[in-house]
């Protein structure tokens, strides 16, 4: 037992090495002698730069499941793109015309769904940097209001509402 505990701290110790983990910034507390002892596995403080560009309200917002990236709706009918640990702007999503009700990203994280009152949902790539609207789906007869991925256990399939 005693070398199985030993080699799992071994893996442990690999694991947080590869995955690079941040320093503890000063506040340690681990017991000492372990592997990662004194390291903070913990992600640092939420953000609280005010993410400013949207020249109506915003409606809704989505945070990546991977990167650092945040998604914004808002009723002028754009979708913006942040960096929501700088607080940096990324770039804008334009194609809906009307306000923008609801924001998603899918859970491999590779697209981002927008659902508008323009009676359309828009599927965007997000995952390879290009940022291109690779669907618009049309055939609602009111406002789209909400719009969400299923699980990954379905794939990346888009349900509106």
């Amino acid at each position: 037992l005693q070398r199985k505990v030993l080699e799992l701290e071994r893996q442990l110790a690999a694991s947080s090495r590869r995955s690079g983990h941040r320093g503890d910034g000063g506040g340690g507390g681990a017991a000492g002698g372990r592997p990662g002892a004194g390291r903070r596995m913990l992600p640092r403080p939420g953000q609280s730069t005010p993410l400013k560009s949207h020249s109506s309200a915003v409606t809704s917002a989505a945070v990546h499941p991977d990167y650092t990236l945040a998604a914004s709706g808002s009723d002028d009918g754009t979708v913006k793109l942040w960096d929501h640990e700088s607080g940096e702007y990324v770039r804008t999503l334009k194609g809906h015309t009307n306000a923008v009700t609801c924001v998603d990203f899918s859970p491999g994280g590779g697209y981002l769904a927008s659902s508008s009152a323009d009676l359309s949902v828009k599927v965007w790539s997000v995952g390879d940097g290009e940022y291109a609207c690779v669907r618009t789906l049309r055939g609602h007869d009111h406002t789209v209001s909400a719009v969400r991925f299923v699980p990954p256990e379905a794939g990346d399939v888009v349900l509106d509402g």
